[in-house]
């Protein structure tokens, strides 16, 4: 696992929860999702989709493997009114 996310009151008033999953391999068919198109992009492309702008600021911590907890307060037009990011370190002896 890369990640949890916490949407406070995101969707129709209700919380929301996300954890994120990395893969470097996969075998049968992507199904369909209510949330829109899924398919399978290069990693480098990521920051260049249409995402809420939350994503831009925990996507990069995804990228460097790094693991994350994170909190973002949307407004009424999902418009991003404050967040907060912890990032998890191994300290190694």
């Amino acid at each position: 696992m890369a990640g949890v996310l916490t949407f406070p009151k995101f969707w129709n008033g209700e919380d929301a929860y996300v954890f994120v999953f990395i893969s470097s391999d996969f075998s049968g068919e992507i199904i369909d999702c209510v949330e829109g198109d899924l398919e399978w992009i290069n990693k480098n492309e990521i920051l260049n989709l249409n995402l809420h702008e939350g994503d831009y600021k925990f996507i990069p911590w995804i990228l460097e493997n790094k693991f994350f907890s994170a909190k973002f307060n949307y407004g009424e037009n999902k418009n991003l009114i404050n967040y907060v990011i912890l990032i998890f370190i191994k300290i190694l002896n």
